[in-house]
């Protein structure tokens, strides 16, 4: 559950949630476990972000941001962003 917590996969809880269900595991330590994943993904969060300024020397914007600049119709070198994801450079 903590691992699923951290990766942030939904179906992943939703799955091991339900095996805790069949398994009749307390529910507080199931809340604990992913109170522990969650704590993880926060530092990992954090530690990206901190690694992203440092790499890009301007901090990271918000994810509505990045959406938005990756919905538009952005050009890169003449070529379009496909899927979010740039061209490959040749």
């Amino acid at each position: 559950m903590g691992a699923a917590a951290a990766a942030n996969c939904h179906p992943c809880m939703d799955y091991h949630l339900a095996r805790c269900d069949e398994l009749e595991i307390n529910r507080d330590e199931v809340i604990a476990a992913a109170t522990v994943g969650l704590t993880v993904n926060r530092g990992a969060e954090s530690a990206i972000r901190k690694k992203s300024r440092e790499l890009l020397g301007a901090p990271v914007l918000s994810t509505r941001w990045a959406l938005r600049i990756i919905r538009s119709s952005v050009e890169f070198s003449g070529r379009r962003l496909l899927c979010g994801a740039p061209a490959r450079l040749t």
